[in-house]
């Protein structure tokens, strides 16, 4: 019983080790036929499975895209409501208000920054 499923299994997945072959021209036909439906049969259950497995795959990788777009766009809107928010009227501002958020300078630089142009600033006319 089990020599058959084996030759079953080993004509079917097109390996054909040799060490079963039909030995009557009733078994050759048979096997003529019942191989090439095997082979057939196998292809689209294999490629079946795949399609399936491929499908969930992208399924997973299109929530985590969207998931990913989503977050980007909240936290974008959020930083378009501070912005709006905060008093940031001109273009210095808004420079020093991004270079803050970015966390490239901070309210101690800034004030090093003021200090140091006052001390430029010979007439005290603010340029």
């Amino acid at each position: 019983p089990f020599e058959s499923l084996y030759f079953a299994i080993i004509t079917s997945t097109t390996v054909g080790y040799g060490m079963f072959s039909p030995q009557t021209n009733g078994g050759k036909i048979f096997c003529f036929f019942f191989i090439n439906i095997g082979v057939i049969s196998l292809g689209v259950v294999l490629s079946t499975v795949s399609d399936k497995v491929m499908d969930l795959l992208k399924s997973m990788g299109n929530k985590s895209i969207k998931k990913d777009m989503k977050e980007e766009t909240e936290r974008q809107k959020r930083q378009l409501k501070k912005l709006i928010d905060s008093s940031v009227r001109t273009k210095p501002q808004f420079i020093l208000h991004r270079l803050k958020e970015e966390n490239i300078i901070n309210d101690m630089d800034i004030e090093r920054f003021v200090k140091e142009f006052k001390e430029l600033d010979k007439d005290g006319n603010d340029t």
